[in-house]
């Protein structure tokens, strides 16, 4: 109503602007159109030989796999042997840092997480860690001139002086987006399946040695499956059995000796804690530590806990 009072009612037709650029692409657009279906054979053997130019340009252009950005730090998979425990992790993520601090001053500082968070949305053994490092900017450094040269040098460092420890040098995001997309962390990804674990290894050995030679491959990571030296016992059921020992006893004592065997619990305000019963580490590194063990019966242990 108020548009009504306020606007002219007198109708003319007057051309916008948007009226003039359509009129004048017309104007470009009708001769164009007109010339092309007069010369239908001209206009379609041009098409074609435009198209198969343009296939010649893009094979001779060359491409990558995932194209790059370059996020400005890096994300290092780092790996232990399958087996390894925290204390094993946590000394090989300092000795790590300390090795790329002290070598590289491009380098502003190095932070390693190891395991899961209380959510974990990315599960991770206790022998796998991330090591974030964060780089100064690239008029700083002095070491290398690109992020790919700086990789290959810290790489070979790390390798030179951690030994038995693998590392996959990858980009922050750029690691966090393959495993969410795949569940795992390289751009590309070969994964063999079979029961025998030694077999397994010795193929993806062979595998990741001839991914190295392909043009282009850079960063092969061999994920390792084979874990630390264990100790297998086989117990004489001949000689138990003349001592009077059962399975369970020699089973409880070997868990209790070397794995330890919950004895009790711990308060602490709220929190309350398992109290573990185990030999000191220094008894627990050799099969004589495993032969010096001394096998009670259950009525012999009760009797000296009583006493």
């Amino acid at each position: 109503m108020v548009s009504s009072l306020a606007l002219s009612k007198t109708i003319r037709n007057k051309a916008t602007i948007s009226d003039r650029i359509i009129g004048a692409i017309h104007r470009l657009y009708s001769p164009l159109i007109r010339y092309a279906l007069k010369k239908r054979a001209v206009v379609l053997v041009s098409a074609v030989l435009l198209f198969g130019m343009s296939i010649l340009l893009f094979l001779g252009l060359g491409g990558e796999f995932i194209p790059q950005l370059d996020e400005g730090d890096f994300a290092v998979d780092t790996r232990l042997l399958t087996g390894s425990s925290l204390s094993q992790s946590v000394e090989a993520c300092q000795k790590s840092s300390k090795v790329i601090l002290d070598n590289f001053p491009e380098v502003k500082e190095v932070v390693g997480k190891i395991g899961n968070s209380e959510i974990p949305i990315d599960p991770m053994p206790i022998e796998a860690m991330d090591l974030i490092i964060v780089l100064k900017d690239k008029a700083e450094w002095t070491s290398a001139s690109s992020r790919e040269e700086l990789a290959d040098k810290i790489a070979a460092k790390l390798h030179q002086t951690m030994p038995g420890v693998t590392y996959g040098f990858q980009q922050p995001i750029q690691m966090r987006f393959n495993e969410l997309i795949t569940g795992a962390r390289q751009d590309v990804v070969i994964k063999i399946y079979g029961e025998d674990l030694s077999l397994l290894a010795d193929y993806a050995e062979q595998i990741g040695s001839l991914a190295r030679k392909v043009v282009g491959a850079q960063d092969v990571f061999v994920e390792p499956i084979g874990g630390l030296t264990q100790i297998v016992v086989k117990y004489d059921r001949a000689r138990l059995a003349q001592f009077g020992l059962s399975m369970d006893e020699a089973n409880r004592t070997l868990r209790s000796a070397f794995s330890g065997e919950t004895a009790g619990l711990v308060f602490e305000n709220e929190k309350r804690f398992d109290l573990v019963v185990r030999l000191d580490e220094r008894k627990r590194k050799s099969l004589d530590d495993i032969k010096a063990l001394y096998v009670t019966k259950e009525g012999e242990r009760k009797s000296a806990w009583s006493k």
